[in-house]
């Protein structure tokens, strides 16, 4: 016969209380996941200040990309005119 096994459940520890913290929390029914999306004044000043505070980085990368996609343009049908006759 199997010996009888004796399973032990420990009970769930709560988390700590930290002195002079207070944790707040929404019900799901007051939680507007979309509520941002309606409102196209902020929508538009997010958007501006994404676009501030990040044009110095992107502006290189933008304008070599550019001219790439050009250069490619033009050398691809620089060959074709020579290829074609």
């Amino acid at each position: 016969m199997l010996a009888a096994t004796r399973v032990v459940r420990m009970a769930a520890k709560a988390p700590p209380k930290v002195r002079g913290q207070v944790e707040r929390s929404i019900s799901p029914y007051e939680q507007s996941l979309f509520g941002d999306l309606m409102d196209v004044p902020l929508l538009l000043t997010k958007a501006r200040r994404k676009v501030e505070d990040n044009f110095i980085s992107v502006v290189p990368g933008v304008l070599m990309f550019a001219g790439t996609v050009t250069w490619g343009n033009w050398y691809h049908e620089k060959l074709a005119r020579e290829q074609r006759y």
